[in-house]
């Protein structure tokens, strides 16, 4: 299925090249990029383990587009972000805490930077801390980024095939988390 939309009416056409005319809403974006289809489905926010990831379009679309799907695609975590703010305490049926909002809100004022290519995608932890997750399987890396009920002080995790996996936590501006989140190829 290829689907070239934004929020509103959206033309889908099938691979057997029959075409439907759907709406789609914030809970649900699918778009294309040249010949790749870029997923961002925005499940109901009725559980944090419903978490979507978002990419970045292959190299040599041109700075234009790579602009236009970095901004897409913000714009589609702090939509999944805000939905998870929203969700009551035992959203999973298995006693995870109600949203921290000043977490969240830390988890939305990051991603409003952040231009990595590693896919990604924002979740919930047990306790309703906002959790940005980041994987390159290619590369075999995992990495997530917690972000505390103070809103100052995140908990950075880093895993890479063949190696020790890394914990390093305090404030964005510490240099050893900035290291980290570095070699994880979160930020430059």
């Amino acid at each position: 299925m290829n689907a070239v939309c934004t929020i509103g009416d959206a033309m889908i056409q099938y691979g057997d090249g029959t075409t439907s005319r759907e709406s789609v809403t914030t809970d649900r974006a699918e778009y294309t990029v040249g010949k790749r289809i870029v997923d961002a489905l925005m499940a109901p926010a009725t559980s944090a383990s419903l978490q979507p990831y978002y990419d970045l379009p292959e190299a040599g679309f041109g700075e234009n587009v790579h602009s236009l799907e970095v901004a897409r695609i913000r714009r589609a975590v702090k939509v999944r972000l805000r939905a998870l703010r929203r969700l009551p305490a035992d959203h999973d049926g298995e006693g995870a805490a109600a949203p921290i909002a000043a977490s969240v809100d830390a988890a939305i004022a990051f991603v409003s930077h952040l231009s990595t290519a590693l896919r990604y995608g924002p979740t919930l932890d047990d306790d309703g801390r906002a959790v940005i997750e980041f994987e390159d399987r290619g590369n075999g890396i995992f990495a997530d980024i917690t972000f505390e009920a103070d809103s100052r002080t995140v908990e950075c995790y880093l895993r890479k095939r063949g190696a020790e996996s890394e914990l390093e936590a305090g404030a964005l501006d510490k240099a050893e988390v900035r290291e980290l989140l570095s070699r994880a190829g979160v930020i430059a």
